[in-house]
């Protein structure tokens, strides 16, 4: 039976560090306030002006190729996650394919904001099962930096955001029923009722025109969230959908949970039920294997 798994990982992350005093500096918050909320210390932007996510996602990408010890030419297609495209259009996708050198290979972009790694990751994955690609190149990469507001308007978000890419390179591998290998279980999930709770509205296609002198003044092009009630439709929604139904959850490893700060009661439930298949690298850190031995983080079965 044909599955997929990854291959080989890889990220990239700017140089300039910025620190959560260094935020201080801009608008009132504080690292305390700052650590309580998030667990965040520091986070890192771009450093000049010309940098996008199709720049960030090639040194990602490159890495993914490498640990996995294939070759730009191996990809046959790629997907690319992101809500801060390099342009509006064209895609993301493929600006990195240029970059990369591959010509005529598939690239597709996703649109689905935070979420848009784990349905770029099941596109792969259909993919992959379906016998359509063998390998798929799927990337994260965002430069929110440009796009945050430094004031105390734009706080809640501003420090939450930073600038970095992230890559895996998916491949077909053989699997059986007693001893299932790679992604097992992608679990999906929407709701489009609670939108504008966080959200960028302009500059939009629904508005004529699209952008004003009047919504720049009142911040409209800058991201907008509800904190508490994202907050809230996270940690009670999340649980719901945390692949317990998976009939080999208990073959699978677990992944590293997150930083204390955000350690809340549904949201621990939710790191327990996140799982990846048992002899693969979790793309959150390492995990364990079948045995509860750690397998390195470069250990590829």
């Amino acid at each position: 039976m044909l599955n997929s798994a990854i291959l080989g990982s890889g990220h990239h992350v700017p140089s300039k560090v910025v620190t959560n005093d260094d935020l201080a500096k801009l608008f009132p918050t504080s690292d305390e306030w700052i650590q309580q909320r998030s667990g965040i210390k520091e986070r890192r932007f771009i450093e000049h002006d010309g940098i996008g996510p199709s720049d960030l996602a090639l040194p990602a990408s490159r890495m993914a190729l490498e640990q996995a010890g294939k070759t730009e030419r191996d990809i046959d297609a790629l997907i690319f996650a992101t809500l801060s495209p390099d342009f509006n259009f064209p895609g993301s996708g493929v600006l990195l394919q240029h970059k990369l050198g591959i010509p005529g290979v598939p690239a597709l972009d996703v649109r689905n904001q935070c979420s848009g790694f784990l349905y770029s990751l099941s596109i792969a994955d259909a993919w992959i099962r379906s016998g359509v690609y063998r390998h798929v190149l799927v990337v994260g990469s965002e430069v929110h930096s440009t796009g945050l507001e430094f004031s105390e308007r734009g706080r809640e978000v501003t420090v939450l955001f930073g600038d970095g890419a992230g890559a895996v390179l998916l491949g077909a591998v053989e699997t059986s029923a007693d001893r299932p290998r790679g992604v097992l279980t992608v679990v999906l999930h929407g709701d489009g009722s609670g939108a504008q709770e966080l959200w960028v509205e302009a500059p939009a296609s629904a508005r004529m025109p699209r952008l004003t002198a009047q919504m720049m003044e009142e911040g409209r092009h800058y991201p907008r969230m509800n904190g508490k009630q994202v907050f809230r439709w996270a940690t009670a929604k999340m649980p719901e959908h945390d692949g317990s139904h998976d009939p080999h959850r208990h073959q699978r490893g677990r992944a590293r949970r997150p930083h204390p700060a955000r350690q809340h009661g549904p949201l621990r439930r939710l790191w327990r039920g996140l799982h990846v298949g048992s002899g693969h690298r979790s793309i959150l850190g390492p995990v364990r294997d079948g045995n509860n031995g750690f397998l390195p983080r470069r250990n590829c079965a």
